[in-house]
């Protein structure tokens, strides 16, 4: 299976000031490496909780659809706000696009299936790249404020464990603590993410 995002995101769920705001850091020589820490902290929740929190347009392939009408498809990135595109490679090589299916985008993770009494199409065997999805993930921006905001739907909580790890990472920026106690990922930043997290099974 493979994953990428083909049109990323314009900002990021917590602004440099409110990371410089929670450290408490006034000027501007280190703003770089805040960044880089906001970025870090925000791609691991996002992997942990297997959420996209400001809308991205992924491009998902796999190599096959499941064996029965009533296995679904499980999106691997929560919430899924659009479904673009459905593609596959038919058993003569042909690209093909499928659009007999039905979502419900209102689960974690959404789900696709055939229609009712239809069925998953044929792919070309041993294409490890036979069938491409693409589709948007991520809140939905806050379009109550002018200019829109698209940060403005991500949870609160998970924005506060973005600045938990931006915290953590600023105070202890090396691998190895020397002659400390090793401080692990504040146990906090678990408890914010464990409700958001999606479970695929």
């Amino acid at each position: 299976m493979g994953l990428k995002v083909t049109t990323a995101p314009t900002v990021e769920p917590v602004s440099l000031d409110e990371a410089k705001t929670h450290l408490r850091v006034d000027g501007t020589a280190e703003d770089t490496y805040i960044e880089a820490l906001i970025q870090a902290a925000r791609a691991w929740v996002e992997n942990y909780t297997a959420r996209q929190l400001v809308q991205a347009t992924y491009e998902w392939t796999f190599d096959r659809f499941p064996d029965r009408p009533e296995k679904p498809v499980r999106f691997p990135r929560s919430p899924v706000a659009t479904v673009d595109q459905v593609e596959y490679a038919d058993h003569g090589g042909t690209t093909q696009t499928y659009s007999s299916y039905q979502l419900d985008l209102n689960v974690a993770p959404a789900i696709m299936l055939p229609v009712v009494d239809g069925t998953w199409p044929g792919v070309q065997a041993d294409n490890p790249t036979g069938v491409t999805v693409t589709f948007t993930a991520g809140y939905e921006p806050d379009d109550t404020q002018s200019p829109t905001d698209p940060a403005g739907n991500v949870p609160q909580s998970l924005k506060h464990a973005i600045l938990l790890l931006v915290g953590h990472w600023y105070e202890r920026r090396a691998s190895v603590n020397i002659g400390n106690i090793v401080t692990p990922v504040d146990q906090t930043v678990h408890f914010l993410c464990a409700p958001y997290r999606v479970v695929s099974f």
